[in-house]
């Protein structure tokens, strides 16, 4: 390896040192109680550092949303190969609910944080989620064109699936599930998901 290609390394594992820590700092503490002398201070080096690599905290922030966005993008991928497409969108689906289950700090950051929705609708990009959502509508056109879902719009049915996912899991990462014991929730969860499928796949 290459003088450049290590400094390119390790200018990488540093700015993931840094998403890392941010990311616990922000759920555990507040986004807007969180300096970054604080993330410095957590990483055991001098702001002097973070700022080498991010000019404040809403840069920072901001890229906790592209690397989560990268993540569940590149989990939702795998189902793409499935030939039914009914089966490709139950698998699609539940593909996003492992990802919030692996990652419920980037989960809480990205969907349910005020502050991470701010930076986003203020910088106007939203490329990465967009990507994401492409993926269910074109998944859930398909099977409407085989006639394999009662009619209705694919973006309708797209957010209507999204939302009641989104919404279970903010419950569960949010413990607000306390009845539902922890071994249990991921197989909840889906036996809520083929309940709406059901209702919506055409007999």
């Amino acid at each position: 390896m290459g003088i450049q290609e290590r400094r390119e390394r390790d200018r990488e594992e540093m700015k993931r040192r840094i998403i890392d820590a941010a990311v616990k700092l922000f759920i555990q503490e507040g986004y807007a109680t969180v300096t970054i002398r604080r993330i410095a201070e957590y990483i055991e080096y001098s702001p002097a550092v973070v700022y080498l690599y991010f000019k404040d905290k809403e840069e920072i922030l901001y890229a906790i949303h592209k690397v989560g966005a990268r993540k569940c993008q590149l989990a939702c991928e795998a189902p793409k190969s499935i030939n039914d497409p009914l089966v490709s969108l139950r698998e699609l689906l539940i593909t996003y609910i492992d990802f919030g289950l692996a990652n419920p700090e980037f989960y809480q950051l990205i969907f349910i944080s005020t502050a991470m929705g701010k930076i986003i609708w203020e910088k106007n990009e939203w490329k990465e989620w967009h990507d994401n959502s492409l993926m269910l509508v074109r998944t859930v056109q398909e099977c409407l064109d085989k006639g394999l879902l009662k009619p209705a719009s694919a973006d309708a049915i797209s957010f209507m699936l999204w939302s009641l996912l989104h919404g279970v899991m903010s419950l569960i990462i949010r413990n607000r599930c306390p009845d539902i014991p922890v071994a249990d929730r991921r197989a909840t969860v889906i036996q809520t998901l083929d309940y709406v499928l059901k209702g919506i796949t055409v007999a």
